[in-house]
């Protein structure tokens, strides 16, 4: 149950600090370098910055080839829902499971889609003021790092669009629950 659908436990910290970047798994190049893009245009932010490669050799070889700030750190692989806990903003591309972990985590999120699913995710946090939809292409450095700085001064308010999500999400589970994917499945069959 807790695998398909919108219900999980995730741990959250009471000091949060900096900015979590992942593409989730990168399985070709456009979404590689959206994710050097991204780490670009945000790594003149004084907060830690944890960038996850996703175990990608690709990704990785991409960045290490470009010298970052210190305090950008990159990773090849991260414990996703420990760096969620840990970290005030969340980049993701807005794929499903980052996403929900998120959601569950209690983190607003910077939404940089790479495909037309992503994008409609992108469009539903930012319709529950959860987060901020990145839409231009190219990416344009100023407006990732003006969206961030906006969920920055408004964080309340993001963290209250983040918790009313999860609550609905949860609501909705409670109600359906897995009997009703299941009975969803069944019938497509």
């Amino acid at each position: 149950c807790k695998s398909i659908g919108f219900q999980m436990t995730a741990p959250r910290s009471e000091k949060r600090d900096g900015i979590y970047i992942t593409r989730g798994t990168v399985s070709e190049s456009h979404g590689a370098f959206l994710l050097y893009d991204t780490v670009n245009a945000l790594s003149g932010c004084p907060e830690p910055i944890h960038v996850s490669c996703g175990a990608n050799f690709y990704v990785k070889q991409l960045f290490e080839k470009q010298s970052f700030a210190q305090h950008v750190h990159i990773h090849s692989y991260t414990d996703q829902k420990q760096m969620l806990a840990n970290s005030r903003v969340f980049v993701t591309h807005g794929g499903i499971t980052g996403v929900r972990e998120a959601i569950f985590a209690h983190i607003p999120m910077l939404v940089i889609p790479a495909n037309f699913p992503d994008y409609q995710v992108g469009q539903a946090i930012e319709k529950n003021h959860a987060g901020i939809l990145i839409r231009k292409r190219p990416l344009h450095k100023e407006e990732i790092r003006e969206s961030y700085e906006k969920i920055c001064r408004h964080y309340d308010d993001y963290l209250d669009g983040v918790a009313h999500m999860a609550k609905e999400l949860n609501a909705y589970w409670s109600q359906y629950g897995a009997e009703a994917v299941w009975k969803e499945c069944e019938q497509a069959l």
